[in-house]
């Protein structure tokens, strides 16, 4: 392919805001660049939420909020599709 693809995951919940997120960019059938980021929480994180990916709001307290990022992410987009395993949330 002669455009990069960038793979992206995040986790959190529609409480909690993205709370982590990651991206592996593809370039001609190889992984060129990644990148993840902790962010604070918009809202509370329940203790089973914490449970699954061990992440807390005390953590999380002294990272950005994910809109930190809408620069990069758009530039990410500019240069190529995203892909996801689940595309209806991410």
């Amino acid at each position: 392919m002669e455009i990069p693809i960038h793979i992206l995951d995040f986790e959190g919940s529609h409480n909690s805001g993205v709370i982590e997120w990651g991206i592996v960019t593809l370039f001609q059938n190889e992984i060129k660049t990644t990148k993840t980021r902790l962010c604070s929480a918009n809202g509370h994180i329940n203790k089973k939420e914490t449970y699954h990916h061990g992440l807390s709001e005390d953590l999380l307290l002294k990272h950005k909020h994910f809109s930190a990022d809408f620069n990069y992410f758009s530039s990410l987009r500019e240069s190529g599709p995203y892909c996801a395993h689940n595309a209806q949330v991410e």
